[in-house]
């Protein structure tokens, strides 16, 4: 004897009402479909726009929160690295202060010799020198300007005592200054270090002449050097004068990375409490709206003819009360929402992209469309896969609700085994279209993050 769902496969399809006959994921017509679903969501229209709006509203801080971060960082970065452009402020402004027209004008003064272009001119212009003697001269400068240490020395010798701004300067003191000049390493006596480097301000701070000798002499051994050792740079900050060091040390802005966390850690909870709200919203307004769809169906069912029920099978109308309906409650929940802020996340990541490096932008992008045309690919191909498993599950459901209900019946006239065959091939078949449909759909997400 056949079975009820035997006859209904065997009988040709004849329109019905609206609602009658399996309907798959992919509607007919979709457009009726959405303005249907519209329609129906017309009483839940508030929710649903609050959800939204906070969906939209939680992604925006999203885009904007990784620039704060990235600021943050920055801060912090800064306070663990030497302090690059004061550091170059003071080598500069000591460098300057050492090497004016008013300090070599000293140094001539407190050596007694007069280094002056015109004064050197006027030597060699003399006509009451002889020529032997201005070669001689000539040579000695000549020298002198080749930074010849031993011979200047020894051509400038028995540099006599004398006074300079009323204090004495020694002939071993003077001796000291040269050999210090030429070496790039000033070791003069701390009547020589008032007088050659006066005090001065850098960036409000009162730098002394001792001060601004040691820091001299300590950054002599990087004045050739284009590559500076980081770890050799820091044991120089470390023997700095403390002046000095308060410049160039590495130091934490506090205030500024404490404003910065508290604006963060403000943009985080507003998102969380903006998504928990949105979460809520969007689940009362969908579980309102698969309630309301059941008790639609329930009525339409209650008003449906009784050879209605004997084309359909009571397991496939079970299958849309429960299950189709569950879907549908469950996609409204998880996309609707999501669809709003992936597209709002989407426009704002697109902008600050752009803002930040076109060319790492457009790279992206293309890299992407080339992951969705391969995701439409398998959408198009996947999408018969899941419309097969919502029939087949309608099918086994039918089956399974039609041998239980009537197990008795099925004992009693020996159709165990053959309930058990057709349930093996129901199952079978449900099996390769849900297996097909997963497979298909687990491909898109390594395919993206590809």
């Amino acid at each position: 004897m056949p079975s009820t769902e035997e006859k209904r496969n065997k009988e040709p399809r004849r329109p019905g009402p609206p609602g009658m006959g399996r309907v798959a994921e992919k509607p007919k017509n979709f457009k009726l479909a959405i303005k249907r679903l519209l329609k129906g969501l017309e009483n839940f229209k508030v929710l649903i726009i609050i959800s939204l709006f906070l969906a939209a509203t939680g992604s925006i801080i999203a885009i904007f929160t990784p620039n704060i971060l990235s600021d943050l960082t920055d801060e912090i970065s800064k306070g663990l690295i030497v302090n690059s452009k004061n550091l170059e402020t003071v080598t500069k402004d000591v460098t300057n202060n050492l090497s004016n027209p008013k300090t070599n004008e000293r140094i001539s003064q407190i050596l007694k010799i007069d280094f002056s272009k015109e004064k050197m001119s006027s030597i060699l212009a003399a006509e009451d020198i002889s020529n032997d003697d201005k070669q001689i001269f000539s040579k000695t400068l000549e020298e002198i300007q080749n930074n010849n240490q031993d011979t200047i020395i020894s051509k400038i010798s028995g540099l006599p005592d004398s006074t300079y701004q009323n204090k004495n300067i020694t002939s071993r003191e003077k001796i000291a200054l040269l050999k210090s000049l030429n070496s790039k390493k000033i070791d003069a006596s701390p009547t020589l270090k008032e007088i050659l480097l006066p005090d001065i301000k850098i960036l409000n701070k009162n730098i002394t002449s001792s001060e601004q000798i040691d820091f001299l002499s300590l950054m002599s051994d990087f004045s050739n050097k284009k590559d500076i050792d980081v770890n050799v740079l820091y044991k120089k900050i470390d023997k700095m004068p403390k002046s000095i060091q308060s410049l160039v040390k590495p130091k934490m802005d506090l205030e500024k990375i404490k404003s910065i966390t508290t604006l963060l850690v403000i943009l985080y909870i507003i998102s969380a409490i903006f998504n928990y709200f949105e979460s809520i919203t969007m689940t009362q307004a969908s579980n309102r709206f698969a309630k309301k769809l059941r008790t639609s169906i329930s009525e339409k069912i209650n008003k449906l003819p009784l050879k209605y029920f004997d084309k359909h099978s009571s397991g496939d109308i079970l299958s849309r009360v429960t299950n189709d309906v569950d879907t549908i409650a469950q996609s409204m929940n998880n996309s609707l929402a999501t669809l709003v802020s992936a597209t709002t996340l989407l426009v704002g990541t697109v902008i600050m992209m752009y803002v930040t490096n076109w060319i790492l932008a457009t790279t992206a992008i293309l890299s992407s469309l080339v992951g969705f045309l391969f995701m439409f690919l398998v959408l198009s191909k996947s999408q018969k896969y899941f419309a097969a498993r919502q029939k087949e599950l309608g099918n086994l459901n039918g089956h399974i609700e039609e041998i239980y209900s009537g197990l008795n019946v099925v004992k009693v006239y020996n159709g165990v085994d053959d309930a058990n065959e057709k349930f093996d091939k129901l199952n079978e078949k449900m099996y390769e279209a849900n297996l097909k449909s997963q497979f298909l759909s687990g491909l898109m997400p390594p395919m993206m993050q590809f």
